[in-house]
């Protein structure tokens, strides 16, 4: 069971079989629709405007107060995928109802059902939640000094060494926040 938040409009390639649904209530119709069905295995591309992807993180991973139900606990888990975050969490002007929304879903969501993916090509320009929060961190090939002091500061300076020089086309490198350990794949 997967949302991915499209905001740039790219993901009609990546996902030419996915449900598209145009509008928070769309979302939610389709949801409800597969649920009714037993449907367990579903995904849906969700071109939303910035106030109602706060709407949805909200519903997903509410703040708790001990009577809302989180959406995502309701439906035996929902997965996330979000392609430029930093649109979402940047590291600056933090307050927005979207931003808000998303912090408490990084905070909480693996509590409430809630597994989160998340991508984006400025990472020094992403809120600090996001790899404190993170299991894993992963890099392609980096050469701008910031980012690159962005990965030391998460994953040390080996991992950002490696990022800079050290993968070949098509590689990656893995940082696993669980073992402290650097992989290249």
């Amino acid at each position: 069971r997967r949302i991915t938040l499209d905001s740039m409009g790219e993901c009609e390639t990546l996902y030419p079989d996915a449900f598209r649904a145009f509008g928070l209530d769309a979302v939610y119709a389709a949801m409800n629709a597969w649920a009714e069905a037993n449907v367990t295995t579903w995904h849906v591309v969700a071109i939303l405007s910035e106030e109602e992807v706060g709407l949805l993180m909200a519903k997903l991973a509410p703040q708790y107060d001990g009577k809302t139900e989180s959406l995502a606990k309701a439906f035996g888990g929902v997965c996330v995928e979000c392609f430029e975050v930093d649109l979402y969490l940047p590291v600056s002007g933090a307050g927005g109802q979207v931003t808000k929304a998303f912090q408490n879903a990084v905070a909480r969501g693996r509590h409430v059902g809630l597994s989160l993916l998340f991508a984006t090509q400025r990472p020094a320009q992403c809120h600090r939640i996001l790899t404190s929060q993170s299991q894993h961190v992963v890099s392609f090939a980096m050469h701008e000094p910031g980012d690159l002091r962005w990965l030391a500061s998460v994953g040390g300076t080996a991992y950002a060494r490696i990022a800079h020089t050290g993968l070949r086309r098509y590689e990656s490198v893995w940082y696993s926040a669980l073992t402290h350990r650097v992989v290249v794949r």
